[in-house]
Formats: structure tokens, sequence, C-alpha cells
């Protein structure tokens, strides 16, 4: 399935989705039914040739969990400082 609306650059450590950049690094979330934020790893072809993006989890606990989405699953977002335990009981 070709996606008019996608662009990936020669290197694979970009891709342009409805005219916005993604790089390698982004920080990111899955847009849906259920939050999965973390900064983008991996942008690769499929063995039927569609574009599939790996996101890796930064909250604490994740174990640095891997997830693979189509770009029309993602978006940018905001960097969280997650609070750890002590920053979360003392402000």
């Amino acid at each position: 399935m070709v996606d008019a609306d996608l662009y990936v650059y020669p290197d694979n450590r970009a891709y342009r989705y409805d005219g916005i950049l993604y790089k390698i690094g982004d920080p990111v979330g899955r847009v849906g039914d259920y939050e999965f934020d973390g900064e983008l790893r991996g942008i690769f072809a499929a063995i039927d040739g569609s574009v599939r993006v790996v996101v890796e989890c930064t909250a604490p606990g994740a174990k640095r969990t891997k997830h693979i989405f189509a770009p029309a699953q993602i978006r940018h977002r905001q960097i969280t400082k997650y609070a750890t335990k002590h920053e979360a009981d003392h402000g």
C-alpha cells in the first residue's frame, strides 16, 4: 500500500508524514485507544512494502519496551520529565 502523504528519506533516519518531519530520537506518542509515549527509534519497510516505525517507551518501569506502528498512528509529543518517587513526594 502506498501512502501519498508519506515520504521516507533515503538514509531511513527521518520521514515526513502529513507534512510533518519525524526524525530518529524525536519524542512521539501513539494516537488512538491506548497511550504509548516514547522515542522514535527506527523506520523500516515491511515485507509488503508498507512503512513501519519503532517507538521505544521512555516511561519509568517500562523496561525500554518497543512497539511497531504505522506512521499514521503516532504524533510528536511534548517532552515530559517523569518524576522520581522522591520528586513526587517532595515536590
